[in-house]
């Protein structure tokens, strides 16, 4: 657990997927990787901390199959459960659609093998190496992205953010 703890503010960025969904946290000072799991480990984390939370937006989409509908319905609820574990932190909380931050890292229509060689160039040490964390690298840029999202409006590295 003390691997997660840090004294600096950080960002975490979520991708609820069902089957490889996941999280990685951030620094807010330089964006250094401080950790990462499958979101089933997400309640593991420390509450606190965290400036902002960049989650992956869900929304409903066209099914095939049966199977494909019940995949869908876990999926809405891991992703009402994530909102809710960053709403009793007190973490503020930023819905990001893939359109969005796809486009933001240039990687609007690409496979998840460019979506895990962007996460290892932003976090090299991250890891992230097969298509099973696709997930973690995910979130690894949502929580890029949250910072960005905050910087944006915020300034990060004054000397509110020295340690104390």
């Amino acid at each position: 657990m003390s691997v997660y703890l840090s004294a600096d503010p950080m960002f975490i960025g979520v991708d609820p997927g069902t089957v490889n969904g996941g999280w990685a946290i951030i620094s807010a000072l330089n964006g250094r990787f401080v950790a990462c799991g499958h979101v089933a480990g997400l309640v593991q984390c420390p509450p606190g901390g965290y400036l902002l939370a960049g989650v992956e937006a869900q929304s409903p989409r066209r099914t095939d199959g049966s199977g494909a509908q019940y995949g869908l319905s876990k999926l809405l609820v891991d992703y009402g459960r994530v909102q809710g574990i960053f709403e009793a932190w007190k973490t503020p909380c930023a819905l990001i659609y893939p359109i969005t931050w796809r486009t933001h890292f240039g990687l609007k229509k690409a496979p998840w093998r460019a979506i895990l060689a962007k996460a290892v160039e932003c976090c090299p040490s991250a890891p992230v190496k097969l298509q099973k964390d696709d997930g973690m690298a995910v979130a690894i840029l949502l929580a890029h992205y949250a910072r960005y999202l905050y910087q944006s409006t915020n300034e990060i590295g004054g000397s509110e953010w020295k340690r104390k």
